[in-house]
């Protein structure tokens, strides 16, 4: 892991135990972030080395945004 990544991690742990008081670990962060791929819809089988998997998920993000605003219109 990136140095960079690590740093958002202890941020995003530190945002989360300031607003509820809850410790949460950089691994739990990352255990929950696999789970929710494993667990949905988007193939990144195919996806090639590089910024291909960045985008696919980026993309897919995106669309669930959308999808989100329009249920809720």
């Amino acid at each position: 892991m990136l140095n960079r990544q690590v740093i958002f991690l202890d941020r995003l742990s530190a945002d989360i135990r300031a607003a509820t008081g809850t410790i949460v670990k950089r691994a739990e962060i990352i255990r929950t972030l696999v789970d929710l791929l494993a667990d949905s819809e988007v193939n990144v089988s195919d996806a090639r080395p590089g910024n291909e998997l960045k985008e696919i998920l980026r993309h897919s993000l995106a669309r669930l945004t959308r999808e989100e605003v329009v249920a809720l219109s």
